[in-house]
Order: C-alpha cells, then structure tokens, then sequence
C-alpha cells in the first residue's frame, strides 16, 4: 500500500488576529465613555500577549487604524474612522476651507475644521494626525513639507464604507453612488477594487460587487480557499491572487499553494484554470 503525504510549509506572513481581537477589546470609540470593561494595551503588553517581535508588531500596527494615545495602543472604532473620513471629505469639497484640498491639506487648517464642524467632540490630535498620514502623501518642496490627498487611498476607503453598507449591489449603480460620494477631482479606477471587493457576473442579476477585504478574511489557507470557492467554482490565477496576497507574498509562495491544495484544469485554450480543493483537504 502506497500512501500519500502532504506538507503544507509555513507562509512567510504574520498572523495578525490574535492581535486584532487584544485591540477590539480597548477599541476607541466615537462616543467614548469609561468602561471598566474595557483593556488596554501598551506595546509592551501586547509583545507579551501576541507571538510577534517587536519589528512585527510595528509593521502589524502600520497597516492598521490605530493610534497612542496616553500610552496605550487604541484602535479606531469603525465608526471612529468612517466619520473622520467623512468629515475630511466635507472638508476637501468645502469652498470655506480653502486650506483644505486635495493638492494641500493643511493639518492646522484640518484641526480647526474639525472643531468648528464638531464643537462639542474633543477628536485627540493624534487621530487627526493618523488621518492625515493615511490618506495623505507628504511631498518635500523648497524645505517644507505638503499633504497632498493620495487618491487611490481615499477611493478604497469610500469604496469599503459604500459596500459594507449592503450586501451587495448591482456593478452600474455602486459606480453612480460612489462618485456621489468621492471628493471632488477623485476619480475612481477599477485596480482600486483589488483585494477590497468580490466582483461577478451573475446569469440572474448581471454583474454585482460585494464588500470582500483580503484583511477580514480567515488566516488559515485551506479555510481561505474554501470560503473562495464557495463564492466562486472556477478561478483563474490572476483573479485569486489578490485574496491571497498577505499569505503569498511572492510568485513561489503563490505557485506553492495553489500546486499544493488545488485541483486544477486545463481548457481547451489551453488556460489553466483552479476548480477546487484537493480531496484529501476536504
């Protein structure tokens, strides 16, 4: 009897859920009040708590909302940050904040605005800070520093709020709503969808789009795959790389899992295409 093995090598990526549930449990919210039922982290505590290095956590938190505030590691709450983003859009397509477009986003300006629209909010500087380095590129001129609105930050963000507010829509209408919802100038672009929305093209309904953000998607490969192919039987290589990218961060990665828990085909065109997991996964 001959038997089979497979070994399914350890990606080069940093599971990062753990450290995202140690931050929901101290979450900042918009109306904040004092809870004892809330924990909060310092760095320290979290190295003590997630399997990480020091340089990990660091480039972790970087690509999360998150700001220190009195110390601790806060994450922005949803709404937190959906309501900053929106106050910056108002601000952007405000003739009275001069002081605020998209090839110059003052940050004293930003402050101010923020207290003029939202006088009873004490919004910490730090998160304006955050906002303004998220969706922001700093361009050194003649010495001094200038934000300009990086577009294709702000458009994913307005994308992700628009669909995380239904299921899913029809293709034609979530692109009339969002332009409705783009700073002025802002131009949304098809690449900006990638590894952010799960578009298809239904028999029934025609082609729809649905929120899908490769961050919010199962950390185990062979879950990940199948949660993609029960929204999809068939994929082309080039379609599920984007909901594999912080697992495969490279081509070989990519060709290494695919070869290892797919099966595949070959169409008459000579196409490769993945149809599914391997059975000895299922």
């Amino acid at each position: 009897m001959k038997n089979n093995f497979m070994e399914l090598r350890q990606m080069t990526y940093i599971p990062v859920l753990r450290l995202k549930e140690k931050l929901h449990e101290g979450e900042l919210e918009w109306d904040e009040e004092f809870s004892r039922d809330k924990k909060f982290y310092t760095v320290e505590d979290l190295l003590d708590v997630v399997q990480m290095s020091e340089t990990e956590l660091q480039k972790a938190l970087e690509r999360m909302p998150v700001i220190t505030l009195n110390g601790y590691v806060r994450m922005l709450s949803a709404e937190f940050h959906d309501r900053l983003l929106t106050m910056l859009v108002d601000c952007l397509d405000d003739d009275e904040e001069p002081g605020i477009i998209l090839e110059s986003v003052g940050l004293e300006c930003l402050k101010e605005a923020l207290k003029k629209h939202l006088p009873d909010k004490n919004i910490p500087v730090e998160a304006v800070h955050w906002l303004v380095e998220t969706y922001c590129d700093v361009v050194k001129e003649n010495g001094t520093e200038t934000y300009h609105i990086n577009e294709k930050a702000i458009c994913r963000a307005k994308i992700s709020q628009l669909l995380r507010a239904a299921v899913k829509f029809e293709y034609n209408i979530f692109e009339k709503t969002l332009q409705q919802i783009l700073p002025l100038g802002v131009e949304f672009k098809d690449e900006y969808l990638e590894g952010l929305a799960f578009v298809d093209d239904e028999l029934t309904s025609g082609r729809t789009i649905r929120y899908l953000n490769v961050e919010d998607l199962p950390e185990e490969p062979i879950k990940r795959l199948e949660l993609l192919f029960s929204l999809r039987q068939r994929w082309e290589e080039s379609a599920i790389q984007q909901y594999l990218s912080d697992l495969c961060p490279t081509k070989r990665h990519l060709n290494e899992l695919l070869v290892n828990c797919c099966r595949q085909v070959t169409t008459v065109n000579g196409e490769k295409l993945l149809v599914g997991l391997k059975e000895m996964l299922l």
